[in-house]
């Protein structure tokens, strides 16, 4: 059963960038069938028929529920948190159905990660398959860019141009896209990206190679793609990265010399920090063109209008997927994940969503600040180049990968047990 479940992640994985959700089987007799869809059924199945059938696999489940309670009684009272804000909403109970999608969509990879996966074996497959998906991504996008050629017109009954909002014509207006959504091709790569690193964080030599090929073909894809998103993604990244380095070297110093070492480089890396992040922040936001600004604004517009409806129900919002309408904004999602969870769970929804994500983040840092392995800052960085993207973003093709890679750091706590304490676990280090 492990290897069956495996073997549906690491397709569905590969999927995610590939297929647009709509895309599947049609059927004048049988109801329309996403293939996207059919995988997370057949993954919930296995997660379902694991749980009960292979002790293996149950063993493992349970093994991280002792493990990590404070993870998963953040995480079951938010995606709860999420059905009762539906339950309730204002718009009636079709939210309900987008609620449990939500929880079918990301816990459903996340068990299955946490069930089958090896933090040292998961690593090169999900980074390869990432990379290869990415590569296909950039090849459709450079035909698509170049000669206007949209494959997904072909493949889906979906428009792949998105819309933008023109400030000049006070109008929307639609343009070519690839994936079905630039942005989202964006922030695959920039997770493409993230993936390529902590494969290129490896000791093995061919896999630091693979690593940089991965990583070359989501900057050119990213450059492609004119994502702000992801570029602040791999900035923030970068920079995150930086900053550990300096923390690791910090513990280092003797005690005495601390002082000394905070006195003489702390006002230089806050001037050096200061002047990075003003003039890259205001290159991002500003944009290079009145498209990349009208659309920095329509998002500032978006802040400046959720202040209203979020405080008329600041508890439980208006229920998973009314976001957009709670705005007023029809057939529209709101360009930030976090703003959207606001609007549809409540002050309450986000709070307990940014818990989530900053324990996650805590136990990485602590991970590479313990045991130095390279392997684990580049996975704190993970984190933090999809958490930055959600800030500009809302699309939920990719958010599966955020949770398995969520997954990844309870893997790597236990991958650290067995490494360096072989003791604890009864396992000798390699």
């Amino acid at each position: 059963m492990i290897k069956i479940s495996k073997m549906l992640l690491f397709i569905l994985v590969f999927c995610l960038a590939l297929l647009p959700e709509e895309f599947g089987f049609t059927s004048d007799k049988l109801p329309d069938i996403s293939v996207l869809r059919l995988i997370l059924v057949l993954l919930s199945i296995a997660l379902l028929f694991g749980c009960f059938a292979d002790r293996r696999f149950s063993e493992n489940l349970k093994h991280c529920l002792r493990n990590h309670r404070l993870f998963f009684l953040i995480l079951f009272i938010f995606f709860g948190w999420k059905i009762l804000a539906s339950l309730l909403s204002p718009y009636g109970l079709g939210s309900v159905g987008t609620a449990i999608r939500d929880v079918l969509y990301f816990l459903v990879p996340f068990f299955i990660a946490i069930s089958c996966l090896h933090y040292q074996r998961a690593i090169a497959p999900l980074a390869q398959l990432i990379g290869i998906s990415a590569a296909i991504c950039l090849v459709i996008g450079l035909i698509e860019y170049v000669n206007g050629f949209r494959l997904y017109a072909v493949l889906t009954s979906s428009d792949s141009a998105w819309n933008i909002f023109d400030l000049v014509k006070k109008e929307f207006v639609g343009v070519l896209a690839t994936f079905p959504h630039p942005l989202a091709m964006g922030a695959f790569m920039a997770i493409a990206m993230a993936f390529g690193m902590l494969l290129y964080s490896d000791q093995n030599g061919k896999r630091k190679y693979q690593g940089m090929m991965i990583m070359i073909v989501a900057l050119v894809g990213i450059f492609i793609s004119t994502s702000r998103g992801a570029q602040a993604g791999i900035f923030a990244g970068l920079v995150f990265s930086y900053v550990l380095k300096l923390g690791v070297v910090y513990r280092r110093v003797n005690s005495r010399q601390k002082p000394l070492v905070m006195i003489l480089f702390g006002p230089l890396s806050l001037v050096f920090f200061g002047v990075i992040l003003f003039a890259a922040g205001s290159t991002l936001v500003v944009g290079g063109d009145e498209r990349q600004l009208s659309s920095a604004l329509y998002r500032i517009v978006q802040i400046e209008m959720s202040v209203v409806p979020i405080l008329a129900r600041p508890m439980l919002g208006y229920g998973v997927g009314n976001a957009a309408e709670a705005l007023g904004m029809k057939n529209l999602s709101v360009d930030n994940y976090y703003l959207t969870t606001a609007l549809d769970t409540g002050l309450v929804g986000l709070l307990l969503f940014l818990l989530m994500l900053a324990v996650f983040l805590y136990r990485a840092i602590r991970l590479y600040l313990l045991y130095r392995d390279p392997s684990y800052k580049m996975l704190a960085v993970l984190l933090v180049v999809q958490y930055t993207q959600l800030l500009v973003l809302s699309l939920k093709q990719g958010l599966p990968l955020l949770y398995i890679s969520l997954a990844l750091v309870l893997l790597a706590e236990k991958d650290a047990l067995t490494r360096f304490h072989p003791v604890v676990t009864g396992k000798v280090k390699k």
